[in-house]
């Protein structure tokens, strides 16, 4: 499942079409899943962070809305509430995202919040 994941998100990340956008914002969320559930997730957080410059750059709502949130579960599953707090502070998330989008970022804020206080 690795394999394919990487290949998947090697072939969107190589193709500049907007019309891909929705898919590999997709791809994102399944690819970070993986490495997830290898307890390897460290280990992807580089590439999320140069995959979140790529879609703000691009204008990529979804696929932003998607990095933020994975940055935000890689930073609370590690513990790593300042660089949460940097994340949220200095990124907008973006106002088109999806409901399910707003949802996740809304949990992974109230979760940072509760931890903190």
């Amino acid at each position: 499942a690795l394999d394919c994941a990487k290949r998947l998100v090697d072939k969107t990340s190589v193709l500049n079409r907007r019309t891909l956008d929705l898919l590999s914002a997709k791809c994102y969320f399944y690819y970070a899943r993986i490495f997830e559930l290898n307890n390897m997730l460290d280990t992807i957080r580089p590439f999320l962070h140069s995959r979140l410059r790529t879609a703000t750059l691009r204008n990529d709502f979804e696929g932003t809305a998607v990095l933020i949130n994975l940055l935000l579960r890689n930073y609370l599953h590690y513990n790593l509430y300042s660089q949460a707090q940097k994340l949220v502070l200095k990124s907008v998330f973006p106002d088109h995202a999806s409901n399910n989008e707003w949802a996740r970022y809304l949990y992974y804020i109230g979760k940072y919040f509760y931890i903190e206080s």
